[in-house]
């Protein structure tokens, strides 16, 4: 937090380098006689350049919704989840004397974002799913069935390692997906004989009752219990990896609310609320915040948070005359009106050449 905290210390004293207020907003402030720009707009904002603000996340679903108006909306949604049993993380634990691998976070952290990269590496070149068309094609890259262990036991040994969910429901009341008494991941599934789409578009994976059975925590387990998987990624990469059809847009908001969501905590604080105090938008974002110490040294480490192919150019769409105008504290109204060129934005030139 001390790094974060610096960043938020340097934006609250360079907030005339952010201030800002759309055009015909300043045209008012003319005409009631406010000359002085420090009486504009007192918010303290928050901009999208920090990573994981509000206005961070809501650039990058809408550059997400973009791309899907231009390519269509994604046919897999996979999520890769780190193992910090990984042999490598085990010996470099041992080579500096270190029995826990919690105490270690670097270590997983530059260890996962190798294996991210050669996993994104693997998906853009050698193509792995190809194209969906049917569900025919589905059974040939997603899997929810335990391999059998006789022909193929280096799928069956990662399967039962990463993809068996559980137990929950009535064999585990205290499960993490249990609320309420109700299953929230909707484990256990439906045995089926084939993979099919249902009426809302969602993938009912082939599950068939064919008698294999394993055991996790003294509970026997079957087919119902398997999260949907790519044999050749788990294997390969020897952890969970996470693999689903998915064809609506409501994949790709769900997908930045989780990268965020951080973990579950709540915290109360009462104090009086005055309407006529300054907005002040870091206040708000640091309102119950968390940072893990994975995410921590993953941003210490200036990983990637958010990456997409192909880049998006932003485009700020306005209505005439309501585009936003940056000036500084100091700065006279009239002056940043008469300013060369105050009317015209990407947006304006943009339909110039159109």
């Amino acid at each position: 937090m001390a790094i974060e905290e610096e960043r938020f210390r340097w934006i609250r004293n360079h907030q005339e380098k952010l201030r800002t207020y759309l055009y015909s907003g300043l045209m008012d402030a003319a005409h009631r006689g406010d000359s002085n720009c420090s009486k504009v707009e007192k918010t303290i904002i928050l901009p999208s350049s920090h990573t994981g603000g509000p206005r961070y996340r809501v650039q990058n679903y809408q550059d997400a919704m973009a791309l899907c108006k231009w390519a269509g909306y994604p046919d897999l949604f996979l999520t890769f989840t780190c193992n910090p049993k990984w042999p490598k993380i085990n010996d470099m634990i041992n080579l500096i004397g270190q029995k826990d691998d919690e105490n270690r976070v670097n270590t997983i952290c530059r260890l996962f974002e190798i294996k991210l990269n050669q996993l994104m590496h693997d998906l853009k070149n050698e193509q792995p799913f190809g194209k969906i068309i049917a569900s025919e094609h589905i059974d040939k890259i997603i899997s929810a069935e335990i391999p059998d262990s006789n022909i193929d036991p280096d799928g069956y040994n990662a399967v039962i390692k990463f993809m068996i969910h559980g137990p929950c429901g009535k064999l585990n009341s205290n499960s993490p997906c249990m609320m309420q008494g109700r299953y929230t991941k909707h484990f256990p599934k439906k045995f089926n004989d084939r993979t099919t789409i249902d009426a809302n578009g969602f993938p009912v994976y082939k599950r068939r009752n064919k008698g294999i059975r394993i055991e996790k925590k003294g509970v026997i387990l079957d087919n119902r219990y398997v999260v949907p998987y790519n044999r050749n990624l788990i294997v390969k990469f020897d952890a969970h990896i996470n693999i689903e059809i998915c064809n609506y847009s409501r994949s790709i908001k769900y997908l930045f609310k989780y990268v965020h969501k951080g973990s579950d905590r709540a915290t109360v604080r009462i104090q009086s609320i005055d309407t006529s105090e300054e907005i002040d938008e870091i206040e708000t974002y640091l309102d119950c915040r968390y940072i893990s110490t994975t995410e921590a040294c993953w941003r210490i480490f200036q990983f990637d948070i958010h990456y997409r192919q192909p880049s998006v150019e932003r485009l700020p769409f306005h209505l005439p005359r309501e585009h936003t105008v940056i000036f500084g504290e100091k700065d006279y109204v009239d002056d940043v009106l008469s300013k060369p060129g105050i009317r015209q934005t990407k947006f304006t030139e943009w339909l110039e050449t159109k």
